[in-house]
């Protein structure tokens, strides 16, 4: 399990090797304010979502390309993104994650990035 926990830090700091390599600006976001500023109530699509919402209000809305509903609440904690997600009336509990902002988009990495990321672009 250690070897596999390392493999996943080390896969999340190549893919921030190659954003900043490749001259995009990415940041992570440590600070509420700065979600609220830059993710927060922006439309967000990506990775078989077709719409997400992060609102102002503490709520999260998405639907999913095969009608899948996503509805939870959030709150920016230590640093982290911490959501609970309900997929459907199935209730998926509370996972705080790190952000990283670009600007083309929003990467959400689960388990106060430990985890799996997801990636999704601002809706124009």
């Amino acid at each position: 399990i250690e070897g596999c926990l390392m493999i996943k830090k080390m896969i999340v700091n190549l893919i921030l090797l190659c954003i900043f390599t490749s001259n995009i600006f990415a940041a992570e976001i440590s600070d509420g304010q700065a979600f609220k500023d830059n993710v927060v109530d922006r439309p967000l699509e990506g990775e078989s979502w077709i719409t997400m919402v992060i609102s102002s209000k503490g709520m999260m809305e998405a639907t999913y390309q095969i009608g899948a509903k996503l509805k939870g609440s959030w709150q920016f904690k230590d640093g982290f993104f911490c959501r609970e997600a309900i997929v459907n009336g199935k209730i998926y509990g509370t996972d705080c994650q790190k952000v990283i902002l670009t600007e083309e988009g929003v990467t959400f990495i689960r388990n106060k990035g430990q985890g799996k990321h997801k990636y999704y672009k601002f809706k124009k």
